[in-house]
């Protein structure tokens, strides 16, 4: 704005303008307008210094929040150790039983799924953290991960020795209050890139969603994994994804990290993620599963409307579903299971759902 107010279509410079036209003028009316000109001036050039002043606040505070995500993300090398594709991961710090505890976090998307499949991460591969201006090759390790299909995040843990040159993010319980600003910034097509975005809402899935400019979506290559900001230092979650039809990004609040984190030091033990619909609760999910397949059911279990999913976005199809099946009595749910299996050449997948689990809820 206040490269508007000084240029030479601005009100300003038509102000001047005229006061130079009239200076010389003697008539009361020329005194009088000269006397509003020169009022309007002022009161213009006290608000271009009250802008200006904004506007540098805003850069210098814009710039903190940067050089704190800058120092919390590492580069996460794909599979085969090719640097064409690399990926954001973010550290993070807790305290379990009084101990500090520094994990990595990444997007599951962007782990090995396929054998031979270039691109991807595998069960362990190189982080490269940047360090007093000096890259260091870090090994890494999944060490617990909920599928892309549901949290799509990914826990990682790198040997103790290299943990004292890291700057992670403190984890911390605060009250996050929407619509809000978000702050990212990561490796997005292999150039550390910064974000900024609204963040608007969260959908049934307990993910939290925000409002991308279009123009950024085919720039976002590789940012998914990198930690998202309040304007008060606060991690509120992990950039997990994007929509190239809707313009709405994704991203997984840290209430789902800390789950990862109970779930490796007790494997199998809860089931923290809920899934909702319509405004109730209709599912727990343990870590490593997701969801596969969703059905409507009339009072006598017989199925009205079913799909098979992988999105682990939503459930917003099923809720508008049940809005035109007033008869619908139950929903139905089916779960798969994902866990590591070794592959052929010391590659992994997951992606199992030979022994998946129901959960049948009423709806009245």
């Amino acid at each position: 704005m206040l490269g508007i107010l000084l240029g030479h279509s601005s009100p300003l410079y038509a102000i001047r303008k005229s006061y130079r036209s009239i200076k010389g003028a003697s008539s009361l009316a020329s005194h009088s307008r000269l006397s509003s000109a020169l009022a309007r001036i002022v009161e213009l050039e006290r608000e271009n210094a009250r802008l200006a002043a904004q506007n540098l606040q805003e850069r210098q505070y814009q710039s903190q929040l940067f050089d704190r995500a800058r120092r919390a993300v590492f580069r996460a090398l794909p599979y085969k150790n090719s640097p064409a594709n690399a990926f954001t991961g973010t550290l993070i710090q807790v305290t379990h039983r009084g101990k500090k505890e520094i994990f990595g976090v990444v997007a599951s998307h962007t782990l090995q799924s396929v054998p031979f499949l270039d691109g991807l991460l595998g069960r362990e591969f190189q982080a490269v953290y940047i360090h007093n201006n000096v890259a260091h090759t870090i090994p890494a390790k999944i060490v617990q991960f909920s599928p892309f299909t549901m949290r799509d995040l990914a826990l990682v843990k790198f040997p103790a020795e290299y943990e004292s040159m890291f700057d992670p993010i403190v984890l911390e319980d605060f009250h996050l209050e929407l619509p809000t600003q978000g702050y990212s910034q990561g490796y997005a097509c292999n150039i550390l890139s910064k974000q900024t975005f609204p963040i608007v809402g969260i959908n049934s899935t307990g993910t939290l969603t925000s409002r991308l400019p279009a123009a950024e979506l085919g720039q976002r290559s590789g940012l998914c994994g990198s930690p998202v900001f309040t304007t008060d230092f606060h991690l509120m979650g992990i950039h997990i994804g994007s929509s190239y039809k809707t313009n709405v990004g994704y991203i997984a609040p840290v209430s789902a990290i800390k789950n990862l984190i109970q779930a490796y030091h007790a494997p199998a033990q809860s089931k923290p993620f809920s899934l909702s619909l319509a405004g109730r609760e209709i599912g727990r999910l343990a870590v490593d599963e997701y969801l596969s397949r969703i059905e409507l059911l009339d009072e006598h279990y017989r199925t009205l409307w079913k799909e098979d999913t992988q999105a682990k976005f939503s459930l917003a199809n099923a809720e508008q579903e049940l809005a035109s099946y007033p008869q619908a009595a139950f929903i139905r749910l089916t779960l798969g299971h994902s866990s590591w299996k070794q592959g052929p050449k010391g590659t992994y997948v997951f992606d199992d759902i030979s022994n998946p689990r129901i959960i049948i809820t009423p709806l009245k």
